[in-house]
């Protein structure tokens, strides 16, 4: 038969089918394109009739393993440069940096660097998940078709379009609900490749800082990868505080803006008063800049000789 001549004439020539298939990979000759071109389109034919080789299966499932970890690896080291916008310097951090999103900057660097594979990974990893997706059972639930109403036409038509709508929306929902997975556990993956490289983790960290999240929390999401430490929380809330502050001085220089002042009186009361420590009484006025809008020219608020 043909398979036994070719065999026959591999092995006189010493030549294994791993050295023809690298021959004919690296060899840039013209009658060597149309073969080259027809094992590359049934590449996986090849694998897929390896991997179900009892004999080459385990290797197979190796070397399939490895090759996707290279490559999100490889993924991730390029994500991890600098000049993809996920560093979150804590010193140095401003509010315009916290108007973007997490998944905005992951999309253009994706865009940019073309990681597919990484993306598969988290698919792959929550492709089949089935929690925490109560919300989308209990709406498909809640539209499903009488069974009763079945007996007009026109009825059926329309539950049948309300009935593909919330499939449609469970399955947006679905797809958005994957990407969360996939941008938090991409965030935890690029902080342990590079430990600045934790743009989500300061996000976070600043939210929970709003919010007064107790310090064993932060503790515990810290360790798990999902917040930065609390001083550098401190920090980056002390920069953007810098940050406001100048805004604010340069906005009241530019007259471009009134003040709205408010008296308020503080009780601060003593659990358990004396003479050395009692109670005390604070009254305070509040200053609130209000920003005057469609003032171009500050010299028109220079009207007090003509008041």
């Amino acid at each position: 038969s043909h398979l036994t001549t070719v065999l026959r004439a591999l092995h006189d020539n010493q030549v294994s089918i791993a050295d023809l298939i690298e021959m004919i990979l690296k060899r840039p000759e013209p009658q060597f394109e149309s073969i080259h071109q027809e094992m590359t389109k049934d590449i996986k034919m090849i694998c897929t009739n390896l991997y179900n080789d009892p004999s080459s299966h385990k290797d197979m499932l190796n070397w399939a393993t490895s090759a996707v970890c290279n490559a999100a690896q490889d993924e991730l080291h390029m994500l991890a440069r600098k000049q993809h916008s996920l560093h979150f310097s804590a010193t140095t951090v401003t509010s315009e940096q916290l108007e973007g999103t997490f998944s905005a900057v992951c999309n253009a660097a994706q865009d940019e660097l073309h990681i597919t594979d990484l993306m598969n990974v988290d698919a792959v990893v929550f492709g089949d998940m089935e929690g925490d997706l109560g919300d989308i059972e209990e709406r498909m639930d809640g539209v499903e078709s009488d069974d009763d109403d079945n007996d007009e036409e026109e009825e059926g038509k329309c539950n049948l379009k309300r009935q593909k709508k919330s499939q449609r929306r469970v399955a947006e929902q679905r797809v958005f609900l994957l990407n969360i997975h996939a941008v938090v556990c991409m965030s935890i993956l690029l902080q342990n490749t590079n430990a600045q490289c934790n743009y989500l983790q300061g996000i976070l960290g600043v939210f929970f800082h709003s919010t007064c999240v107790p310090q064993k929390v932060i503790n515990v999401l810290n360790h798990t990868g999902l917040l930065i430490l609390q001083t550098l929380i401190n920090h980056a809330v002390k920069s953007m505080s810098r940050e406001i502050a100048s805004h604010i001085r340069s906005t009241v220089r530019s007259l471009k803006a009134s003040f709205a002042y408010d008296n308020f009186d503080i009780n601060f009361k003593t659990h358990q008063p004396t003479i050395e420590h009692h109670s005390i009484f604070t009254s305070a006025t509040s200053a609130t800049l209000i920003p005057l809008f469609g003032v171009e020219d500050p010299n028109d608020l220079r009207c007090s000789a003509e008041l």
